[in-house]
């Protein structure tokens, strides 16, 4: 089982992976696509910019981030579940690529409101997103193309 800080190239067993290229994303602010080898699915999304942040919402009871983790300086981000913020530094003192940055594995059953954002100048990323649910529509609280059903990756 992955840790916060370790690689991780693919999905675990019972987790599905999302790319940020999900259109289920929103990204606000200005952000800068990377096509890159080194990135979940051949690219990511980057902003240097205080506030800006992405969005979305997951039906399910778990959560992975993937990022890079970058050397040099801090690179402090907020990512907050429904109503609980946590705050994470992105630096580390070698960059390292699909790395775990975030998790969360004991949230409800129910549709979840994801936010993260940049508190400062340095670089925040979206490599991809791990649940053991789905994403679902922004405004319609749905995964589109599919009933609003649950059932557990296995």
């Amino acid at each position: 089982m992955a840790t916060i800080g370790q690689v991780l190239a693919t999905p675990e067993s019972g987790w599905r992976r999302y790319e940020q290229t999900d259109s289920r994303i929103l990204f606000t602010g200005t952000w800068v696509d990377l096509t890159d080898t080194y990135q979940s699915g051949g690219s990511s999304k980057y902003s240097n910019t205080t506030n800006d942040y992405y969005s979305f919402k997951f039906f399910g009871t778990k959560l992975r981030l993937i990022n890079a983790l970058w050397e040099g300086g801090t690179r402090n981000v907020s990512v907050t579940v429904d109503n609980t913020t946590t705050i994470i530094d992105l630096y580390n003192t070698s960059v390292i690529y699909k790395a775990l940055v975030f998790e969360s594995t004991e949230l409800t059953q129910e549709v979840h409101t994801v936010v993260v954002k940049n508190l400062d100048s340095g670089q925040l990323s979206l490599d991809c997103i791990d649940t053991d649910g789905y994403l679902v529509h922004p405004i319609l609280n749905q995964e589109i193309g599919r009933a609003h059903v649950w059932t557990p990756v296995t």
